[in-house]
């Protein structure tokens, strides 16, 4: 019996005054174009800074480090509203050139607790998973650290700077699990592979060669009438390091896995997708994503 092929029909994306965020609003468009999803930007105002901006002694400091002159609460409002207005405008004509079905809204709050909650209300939630940095290689921002850490839904990190999602010539990797959800995760990935007709690659955890041949049987007949080409590789051991080793011959252009996939071992989601370049995909499994 095939796995269901997750449908993609409503994709959010969480977006800021970054350049980075242009570049992940970008991606959400081209992904909502080849799954023919609607999408819907969310744009978060921080109420820790607006907080801050209230208290006569918070002042703004310049990149040299020198304190400037006093935060205005007023004007870092009237920012915030022009930020969010023109990323409203880009997403609206990216939408109208493609003919998305699009909506846009803003929040305050914690960035991290509005897009979480934002999963309850779409397929799929895009975010980019560093903060700007001068350098070329950035560290996982703290926002998307605790995204990945709480798991909910399916939320795909992106890191466009490096590797554009399913835009490059690589194929979609998807690590198989052995929990009760390792069907969907598997029909998920299968999903976005034929909407980008892109080839499959199935990582197979084993504990011996052996038992990964087993597994990787059941799979293979699973996939037979899935419509896509789909290569194997068994990946015997556990850990970051392990993982990271496989993925070098498979320069994928999306990992789909599971949040408690059992090739994490001991690291966790966050730590995997901080060493790797590649977009990843997270699928909670303690609840139906």
């Amino acid at each position: 019996m095939s796995p269901v092929a997750r449908e993609i029909r409503r994709i959010v994306v969480a977006l800021d005054d970054s350049i980075e965020s242009r570049l992940v609003l970008d991606e959400a468009v081209a992904l909502a174009v080849r799954m023919k999803a609607d999408l819907a930007g969310l744009f978060v105002e921080d109420a820790t800074l607006l907080n801050a901006a209230q208290l006569s002694f918070v002042r703004q400091v310049s990149l040299s480090g020198q304190a400037v002159e006093a935060m205005d609460a007023g004007m870092l409002e009237r920012s915030l509203r022009g930020q969010a207005e023109a990323i409203r405008a880009a997403l609206q004509r990216a939408a109208v050139r493609h003919k998305l079905t699009w909506s846009f809204r803003v929040a305050r709050g914690k960035a991290s607790v509005h897009i979480l909650a934002a999963v309850a209300d779409a397929d799929l939630v895009i975010m980019g998973k560093t903060t700007p940095a001068v350098t070329r290689r950035a560290r996982m921002g703290a926002t998307a650290r605790i995204v990945a850490g709480a798991p909910r839904g399916s939320i795909l990190f992106s890191e466009p700077r490096l590797r554009r999602v399913l835009g490059g010539p690589g194929p979609v990797v998807v690590i198989y699990g052995d929990g009760r959800h390792a069907d969907d995760v598997l029909g998920l990935a299968i999903n976005l592979a034929r909407a980008a007709e892109k080839d499959l690659v199935v990582l197979i955890p084993a504990d011996t060669h052996d038992d990964g041949r087993a597994t990787q049987a059941n799979v293979s007949a699973q996939l037979a009438n899935a419509h896509v080409r789909a290569t194997f590789r068994l990946c015997v051991g556990r850990g970051c390091d392990t993982l990271v080793h496989t993925l070098s011959g498979h320069r994928g252009d999306l990992l789909v896995l599971a949040q408690d996939s059992p090739l994490l071992g001991s690291d966790t989601v966050a730590d995997l997708i901080e060493r790797l370049e590649s977009p990843v995909l997270v699928v909670a499994t303690d609840q139906a994503p």
